[in-house]
């Protein structure tokens, strides 16, 4: 994502890499037997045309003549690595042993599933580029570095303890599950790209 964004729009990497919430619903469906409703389908029509209007983004690509520094390559990479990543965050919620897992370990199980997958970044950047490891490594010296992840995480861990987890268990108790996160997450695609524009 970072990547993407680093060589294209924000709003429109962004908005690709969360598109990617078709899935979860599209799981709960196959595998789930959720309804597929006409609302439903009407809003996987809608974001499928959101998402080729996303890709239709320009910001002068026409100079990038190495796909890896497209930013459609890294927002499509981005989107089938959440794609991923959401089916299987959701899964757990369909299944009475899921849902018996208390919100407060499925928070801390994502939040360290989320260090490790920064730490095996660190050290792969480490092996790839030396300098620029070392530079991430002067970060962690920095105040402000430990200021933010505070931030980001005690809200993270604080929402999906008392919002996220028992909402979505709540959800799926009642046959609406598939709707859950992509609800949240398009809550996130339409505030995120209104705040790009700003």
């Amino acid at each position: 994502m970072a990547e993407g964004m680093k060589y294209g729009p924000n709003g429109a990497v962004w908005g690709i890499m969360q598109s990617a919430l078709i899935f979860p619903f599209i799981v709960g469906v196959l595998c789930f037997a959720q309804p597929l409703t006409y609302p439903s389908f009407a809003g996987i029509i809608f974001l499928t045309v959101a998402l080729i209007f996303f890709a239709l983004a320009k910001n002068g690509e026409s100079q990038v003549t190495d796909i890896k520094q497209s930013w459609r390559f890294y927002a499509l990479l981005s989107f089938t690595m959440i794609a991923i990543q959401q089916s299987l965050f959701t899964i757990p919620s369909y299944m009475e042993e899921g849902r018996e897992i208390s919100s407060i370990v499925r928070a801390l199980s994502t939040s360290s599933g989320t260090f490790l997958g920064v730490f095996i970044t660190f050290a792969y950047d480490g092996i790839r580029n030396t300098e620029k490891w070392l530079e991430s490594f002067t970060s962690l010296k920095k105040p402000l570095f430990y200021i933010y992840v505070f931030g980001l995480q005690f809200f993270s861990l604080i929402f999906a303890y008392t919002l996220l987890y028992p909402g979505v268990d709540i959800m799926a108790e009642n046959g609406a599950g598939s709707v859950s996160y992509p609800l949240m997450v398009g809550s996130c695609i339409v505030s995120f790209s209104l705040y790009t524009i700003w």
